[in-house]
């Protein structure tokens, strides 16, 4: 009974390890996925999660790992269940440090259309830690200082290498007059 109490807290530990912001809710994900795809077959869905990226294989690793350590306890084999203990372990020390963080290092306003407004962003991940799918928000100002919205944005960039740069482009729709808009402040 120890020996399952032993591996349930460890697990907990694991979570917590991906519990730096919202990291618990995908290894949770991650781990829903990687069933389904052994259950029914899907390949593609566990291909998807690979990517080529040290953070994603490990992230499989480690959810493989735990899984096989619960059929070992399910039999009582703790050798087994020790043996996993200790590969979790050293797979989580491998695991590069995620970061929610990314700085703005330019960005250019560009009236359109129809009310419609596209911000020119160039970011930079200015961490050594690698970023996972930012989101960030974005609210707009007239040259009057008034604020006139804003609005919550996703990068369809999976990951963000440390020190990498890259260009965002996002539009803004109804606004009633794009030609006054002449700041925007972000939040990431």
């Amino acid at each position: 009974m120890n020996k399952i109490l032993t591996f349930i807290i460890f697990i907990c530990i694991t979570v917590t390890v991906f519990a730096d912001t919202d990291e618990v809710e995908i290894f949770s994900d991650r781990a829903k996925k990687i069933i389904d795809s052994l259950e029914g077959g899907k390949i593609t869905q566990s291909e998807e999660l690979l990517q080529n990226t040290q953070y994603r294989i490990s992230t499989l690793k480690i959810i493989s790992m735990l899984t096989e350590g619960l059929q070992y306890l399910k039999v009582n084999n703790f050798e087994k269940v020790n043996e996993i203990i200790a590969s979790v372990k050293k797979e989580i020390e491998n695991l590069p440090q995620l970061s929610r963080k990314l700085k703005v290092q330019d960005y250019k306003i560009v009236p359109l259309e129809e009310n419609r407004l596209r911000l020119l962003i160039r970011f930079q991940n200015d961490s050594k830690k690698i970023i996972e799918k930012p989101t960030f928000f974005i609210t707009i100002y007239d040259k009057d200082g008034n604020k006139i919205d804003k609005r919550k944005f996703y990068i369809q960039k999976n990951i963000i290498q440390p020190h990498e740069e890259f260009e965002y482009k996002c539009y803004f729709y109804n606004i009633i007059d794009p030609k006054s808009i002449v700041k925007a402040e972000f939040k990431i």
